[in-house]
């Protein structure tokens, strides 16, 4: 296959940051339960700590630059108020004024952060990098970057990922694709969610140029344990798909999807994702095969079925060595042999 020269659609990706959907501002009011002597008890705080950890809590007191916790899994902690990035979203000395108590860090004359970075402190997320080359009677080289974020603020969650995939076998492109995707979800209760994303992509290999996709839905949360979590749900997702010469419009899907984590120990953990995406209306794409512009079979359904799962590795607290398997068959494309991608790679990961 002739290699095609890499460019990225920008205008196609900051019209899919502009469609994404933004969440309302929302007042939450927390109602306090009472213990059993019937007094009540502080509301439950989701408390960020700088090393990125994730505490949800009650503030029991504060003395001496300290922070007398009640967690429900860990019982009561006492942890320095330097050692908490965030609770609820805010700077701590702000956080606890708000919450009626005092702090030996807030002066007259203490200078707030500004709020990108106490949203900067307050994420979590890994930077990871892989790179391959071999060489002797068949030369292949790839490279592998992606990175991602998230931010919590009570029951509200911001999450961003992207990726890049470039792979050349015997002086042929195998692989040239980018991706960028942001999610938003609400936690109704315990038990549901709402979410919606936005998600872009580009893949000259397959001859597409653009990808955009909206979507928006709720979740169930099956369970959610100290060590495993299972989250599954669905929605309606828009698309609209530019191959090399055509246009497909917008085609209206339905959207399921499925995530589990499980946590083998502290070091070791396995994170799983799958989604499935179907519309009852036949594709109508014409698609470049060998520089020709060739119609796609109009009997063929619509669908597409992805797969990942990633095993992570905690070298310290800020490396990680992380092994993936990808799957995806995206039936809308009309060569037989680029329908499915299969994919196993490891990187090297940086946590923040």
């Amino acid at each position: 296959m002739a290699r095609r020269s890499t460019h990225f659609s920008f205008s196609a990706f900051l019209l899919t940051l502009a469609c994404f959907p933004l969440p309302c501002v929302c007042a939450e009011v927390s109602v306090p339960v009472s213990d059993s002597k019937g007094q009540k008890l502080p509301p439950l705080s989701e408390i960020t700590l700088s090393n990125g950890d994730h505490l949800k809590a009650r503030i029991l007191s504060q003395s001496d630059g300290k922070l007398l916790l009640q967690s429900e899994l860990l019982g009561k902690l006492l942890i320095p108020e330097s050692a908490i990035a965030s609770i609820n979203g805010d700077f701590p000395p702000v956080a606890l004024t708000a919450l009626g108590l005092a702090s030996s860090a807030l002066t007259a004359t203490t200078s707030q952060p500004s709020l990108l970075w106490r949203i900067l402190k307050a994420s979590k997320g890994s930077l990871e990098f892989g790179f391959q080359d071999s060489f002797g009677r068949r030369s292949s080289q790839s490279l592998n970057l992606r990175g991602d974020g998230e931010y919590i603020r009570g029951l509200d969650s911001f999450k961003a990922s992207g990726r890049y995939y470039y792979g050349n076998y015997d002086n042929a492109v195998s692989d040239d694709r980018f991706d960028a995707a942001l999610r938003y979800r609400r936690d109704l209760n315990a038990s549901y969610f709402l979410q919606a994303s936005s998600s872009y992509f580009t893949d000259h290999v397959k001859e597409i140029t653009d990808n955009i996709e909206l979507s928006a839905g709720g979740g169930w949360n099956a369970f959610s344990r100290p060590r495993q979590s299972l989250k599954m749900g669905g929605g309606l997702m828009a698309r609209q798909r530019r191959v090399y010469g055509n246009d497909s419009g917008i085609m209206t899907l339905a959207d399921f999807f499925q995530e589990y984590t499980f946590k083998l120990n502290d070091r070791l953990s396995i994170l799983q994702y799958s989604s499935i995406q179907y519309s009852p209306v036949d594709r109508a794409l014409y698609v470049m095969v060998n520089n020709e512009l060739q119609p796609a079979n109009d009997n063929a359904a619509n669908f597409k079925v992805s797969f990942n799962t990633a095993l992570k590795g905690k070298l310290s607290n800020r490396l990680s060595l992380n092994l993936r398997f990808e799957y995806e068959f995206d039936n809308t494309i009309s060569n037989v042999s680029l329908k499915s991608d299969r994919r196993i790679s490891s990187t090297l990961g940086y946590l923040f």
